[in-house]
């Protein structure tokens, strides 16, 4: 009976420890990274969320090159423009400007003043997908790195 009554102690103390474990680890996946560069952004980059509900991941992608290129595709209409990644203040941006119809010359139907301004919002420890809100509109979408 006492031997009994240990295992079951010991399995109730394992159990403990392994939600332990569990919960911390799943703590550390939300944290914010700390460190982001322009490099971990290059790539397709689709759309899995917006404003927190799911959609399909053709909807809305963003396509980020090292030569500062970038190309949105919303439901087969493109934009081209050109990229960049800045900190200010604690806060991550990703700013799109010149924008065009065209990969090398704004269009008329787009105003090359009108840059589109995401500031990322959280961001996978594996930094394989963000959040990122649009300063303009305050629509809200989750991207997932492809």
């Amino acid at each position: 009976m006492v031997i009994e009554i240990n295992t079951t102690y010991l399995q109730r103390i394992l159990f403990f420890i392994l939600v332990s474990l569990f919960s911390v680890s799943c703590d550390k996946e939300d944290e914010y990274v700390p460190t982001l560069e322009s490099t971990d952004f290059y790539g397709e980059w689709y759309a899995t969320e917006i404003n927190g509900r799911k959609v399909d991941s053709g909807q809305v992608s963003f396509c980020f090159w090292g030569n500062g290129r970038c190309l949105i595709e919303q439901q087969g209409d493109e934009l081209w423009g050109r990229w960049s990644f800045s900190e200010h203040d604690g806060e991550r941006f990703i700013t799109i400007s010149e924008l065009g119809t065209t990969p090398n010359k704004p269009e008329s139907d787009v105003s090359p003043d009108k840059d589109i301004i995401m500031r990322i919002t959280w961001c996978f420890n594996w930094k394989n997908s963000i959040r990122v809100k649009f300063d303009d509109s305050g629509n809200e979408l989750l991207l997932v790195h492809r």
